[in-house]
């Protein structure tokens, strides 16, 4: 049980859904602007992934920050969309040279491994 109620609020802990959400809360609760809420929660986002990423880096990044702002950008927008595609589509993941199929509560299980195919 614990799996689906984490699986259906994923997607509501990304920083733009969450972002939306707290927005419309402050608004209607404490009457503070929901659009200057939410651009200082997307900026501070942004910079503490970017510090973590760095932290986790330990040193210089292999882009420019210019580069990095673009990626995030994008990963932020896309990662809804990517999770309601998995929802829809469970059936099977790739992952390196192995498919597998996801069973409930987390668990998977190994469909087909490419080295074998490729041997036959």
């Amino acid at each position: 049980m614990m799996t689906a109620v984490t699986g259906i609020l994923e997607p509501l802990s990304d920083c733009f859904p969450l972002g939306i959400w707290t927005g419309w809360a402050l608004y209607h609760f404490f009457s503070i602007n929901p659009f200057i809420f939410f651009g200082f929660h997307v900026l501070s986002w942004l910079v503490l992934d970017y510090i973590q990423l760095r932290t986790v880096q330990n040193g210089q990044l292999l882009f420019s920050k210019a580069e990095y702002v673009i990626a995030w950008i994008v990963r932020e927008l896309t990662s809804t969309y990517v999770f309601i595609l998995a929802v829809l589509n469970p059936h099977h993941i790739k992952w390196g040279r192995n498919t597998y199929k996801v069973k409930m509560g987390g668990l998977v299980e190994l469909v087909q491994e490419k080295s074998k195919l490729q041997s036959l």
